[in-house]
């Protein structure tokens, strides 16, 4: 009974162990991933190598390996931008490695090295796929890179002014705002009710009905307060006539004269009056509240409807939505009442002006200031005309207009901006004897204040533009000046610029550049960021090159790291980036000369550039043992480049990374393939990969190139006689005794032959020349062991 458990238990055990030692004889063992440029390289090692078959289909690549297993300590690879999981499915004699990409591959290859017991899957990214440019590997937070090379030479913010700077002096100067509140208008009113019963309060009704309000409102200063709602009403109107809204609001609001309900005329008159009190107190949002209980009437409810739309109008105005209040002026003018007829033309051009159609705003400026009324008194008109007239070629008109203003206005900075804007106009009217005259007494009197400054900034746009700057190193430190002591940000910047572009003008790019530098620094979200950014691009290509042409490799490369961010948004011109990444190489930055020139590879259209830059690329990437991207760039170089001028020496330096990398078969296979370039190194170094495979049939057939050399007779010379050739090697070998380096194992080949041809004697002379004068090379210890083994 013990014995029949024992048999089964044997038995069951021979049996579960059978399809594992069937499938252990293949084990995957390792995974490994490296990353380089647009290919990712997996390397599976093997207890031994199986055969494999490669499937893919659209971001999946299936590797199915021949009675294969996987050992229990096989570390899988982890997920990340590139691939999303990696599985294992086991069928019957197969492994089933799944790898799930995060996009399509544009090209997926297998290879299997016997010398080092692994399977290599090589995958190439798609070059047109959104990733950071080569140049710019590393950096967080950086934008897309762009397809080619050529659109990236195009500049993505250019500047109106580019390639004609000094328009910049001529033509831009920072928007002059005078802060002038719009005055809302207050019309005549239909006439008030006389009172039956209040004969005192009639004689008020009465001068109000006439117009008489400054008198009115001395009578209602003489006379004693009335609590009465239409004395109240009365009085507020007069306080707002008179230009007192706070007062007027404060009788309005407190004394509650608006009483929804009663004395219903009366009500709708004192929801009007105190919209405009509001307005008038700088309170817009309120003052449509207010208004609103008036415009929520139905047509006709009200006598006051017309008044409220031309003051809702001006509220819009005054909040900025121009285009809604446009929609209400713009109605014609026969609709409204014959009192409101020319406030609503005052106010549609200024609506005109606002949202942008400046020539219609002029036209009705002009028309309605040829018979003029109080409205073109207003300062907020005068204002808007002069600015329509400036921007319309109008510039006398606009002179006289900021004229009348400055007087009008009670604060010294707007008497100065006015003044301001009528030197412009004369300036631009040609009249420079005027405008310089008022700028400089601008500049003196408004020292330190923002008219002084902005006049100092336009006196030295004058002698910019005029060529009448003798002295541009002094301009340079007024511009400066400005920069760091003008009021307004917007000052500041735009003195900044231009004192950049002093220096880039009078051929200083090293000096402008740096202060262009700055600029983007301290005004990164100005206004002129595009000019700055367009200018710095124009500048700093021929600056780069020109340093790494004197021998300056540090300041330029300095350059191109400050400047990175442009380099990523695609601002600049490339014909720096060969000289650039040879100035890397100088300086022994290997890694970056090598995303330059990948850079010009990977994003440049096809041409000289582009092919030219594989060469020094793949050099670097062997010298720096990045074999694999090497024998990669190597190989795309021969196949976009069939008849490209490196192609000789690409088709080496492959066939080195695949050496170096042990990758034999790979090489020798390449070797085997027709039409590929054949020169002495070629030649050599196809020995050379056969020699260490052992193939020694593969050497002999080598082409006549390779006995050009003395290493390739060599080579030639051992694989004949290792291959039992030896009446086709002695001549080789004797041809090579006469060779300095090689002399020695040539002599000792020699004897060699001799002593299997039976020539002993001849054959122990030959080994005896080698022991001569004491000598103890390697050729020499086995010529001594030779002759005491014949002895």
């Amino acid at each position: 009974m013990a014995k029949r458990q024992l048999l089964i238990t044997l038995i069951i055990c021979i049996v579960t162990a059978l399809p594992a030692a069937a499938a252990g004889d293949y084990v995957l063992q390792s995974m490994e991933r490296t990353d380089e440029f647009d290919q990712s390289r997996l390397l599976f090692g093997f207890s031994k190598l199986p055969g494999f078959q490669l499937k893919t289909s659209g971001q999946r690549v299936d590797l199915l390996l021949h009675q294969t297993s996987v050992a229990a300590s096989l570390k899988t690879l982890p997920e990340d931008d590139k691939i999303v999981r990696v599985l294992f499915a086991g069928k019957p004699q197969e492994l089933l490695v799944s790898i799930l990409l995060r996009k399509i591959p544009a090209q997926v290859s297998a290879t299997r090295s016997a010398t080092t017991g692994q399977i290599t899957l090589d995958i190439r990214w798609r070059p047109d796929d959104k990733h950071r440019p080569a140049i710019a590997f590393q950096l967080s937070g950086m934008p897309a890179a762009h397809q080619t090379l050529q659109g990236i030479a195009t500049l993505q913010q250019s500047s109106a002014y580019a390639g004609h700077w000094k328009d910049f002096f001529r033509t831009f100067a920072t928007p002059l705002e005078i802060s002038i509140p719009l005055r809302a208008t207050l019309p005549p009113l239909p006439p008030l009710a006389a009172n039956p019963v209040d004969n005192s309060l009639n004689q008020l009704l009465q001068m109000a009905n006439a117009g008489h309000w400054q008198a009115l409102a001395k009578k209602l200063q003489n006379s004693p307060a009335s609590p009465s709602h239409p004395r109240l009403l009365l009085h507020a109107e007069t306080l707002l006539r008179t230009g007192q809204p706070r007062q007027a609001l404060r009788v309005l609001e407190k004394q509650g004269a608006h009483r929804p309900g009663d004395h219903e005329p009366l009500a709708d008159r004192a929801t009007y009056l105190q919209a405009v009190a509001e307005a008038r107190c700088g309170l817009p949002y309120q003052a449509r509240c207010t208004l609103s209980l008036l415009l929520e009437r139905k047509p006709g409810e009200s006598h006051l409807t017309p008044q409220a739309r031309l003051l809702q109008a001006e509220l819009l105005l005054t909040i900025g939505r121009c285009k809604e209040a446009c929609g209400i002026l713009e109605e014609p003018v026969q609709k409204w009442p014959v009192a409101l007829q020319r406030p609503v033309q005052w106010r549609r051009a200024q609506a005109l002006a606002a949202t942008g159609r400046t020539g219609q705003a002029e036209q009705l400026f002009r028309r309605l200031f040829s018979r003029s009324d109080h409205w073109a008194k207003y300062a907020d008109i005068r204002y808007h005309a002069g600015l329509a007239s400036l921007k319309s070629g109008q510039y006398r008109q606009a002179g006289n207009l900021f004229t009348l203003l400055e007087k009008q206005l009670r604060t010294p900075t707007g008497r100065g901006k006015a003044l301001f804007y009528a030197a412009r106009a004369a300036y631009l009217d040609n009249d420079l004897k005027t405008a310089l005259v008022i700028l400089e007494q601008l500049r003196d009197n408004f020292e330190g204040s923002e008219p002084g400054f902005r006049a100092w900034l336009a006196l030295l746009d004058h002698r910019m533009a005029s060529d009448r700057n003798p002295d541009f190193l002094q301009t340079a430190r007024d511009y400066a000046t400005i920069a760091r002591h003008a009021p307004l940000r917007p000052l500041r910047e735009e003195a900044a610029l231009k004192q950049a572009l002093v220096h880039y003008l009078h051929r200083q790019p090293e000096k402008a550049a740096r202060l262009l530098q700055g600029f983007l620094r301290n005004f990164a979200g100005g206004p002129l960021r595009k000019e700055a950014t367009a200018l710095l691009s124009e500048i700093l290509p021929r600056l780069i090159e020109n340093l790494i042409r004197n021998g300056q490799d540090m300041k330029a490369v300095t350059l191109v790291e400050e400047n990175r961010e442009l380099l990523i948004d695609g601002n600049l011109s490339w014909p720096f980036l060969p000289a650039l990444a040879q100035a890397y190489r100088r300086l022994g930055l290997w890694e970056k000369a090598c995303k330059s020139y990948y850079f010009m590879i990977d994003r440049g259209p096809a041409g000289s550039q582009d092919e030219a830059a594989y060469l020094p690329l793949v050099q670097l990437l062997i010298d720096r043992g990045q074999y694999a991207m090497a024998a990669s760039l190597a190989e795309r170089y021969l196949q976009k480049f069939s008849h490209g001028k490196q192609r000789d020496k690409l088709f080496e330096l492959q066939l080195a990374a695949l050496e170096q990398s042990k990758r034999l078969d790979e090489a020798a296979a390449l070797l085997k393939q027709a039409r590929q370039p054949l020169t002495e190194t070629i030649a050599l170094q196809g020995a050379r990969i056969h020699w260490k495979r052992g193939a020694s049939q593969d050497i002999i057939d080598q082409p006549p190139l390779l006995d050009h050399t003395a290493d390739g007779q060599l080579l030639r010379a051992e694989a004949l006689f290792h291959a039992a050739h030896e009446a086709e090697a002695y001549p080789l070998y004797e041809g090579l005794r006469q060779h300095e380096e090689y002399a020695e194992q040539a002599t000792y080949r020699c004897a060699q032959i001799k002593l299997r041809t039976g020539e002993r004697r001849l054959a122990l002379k030959l080994f005896a020349r080698l022991t001569e004068n004491g000598n103890n090379s390697f050729w020499a210890r086995l010529a001594r062991d030779a002759i005491a083994a014949q002895k």
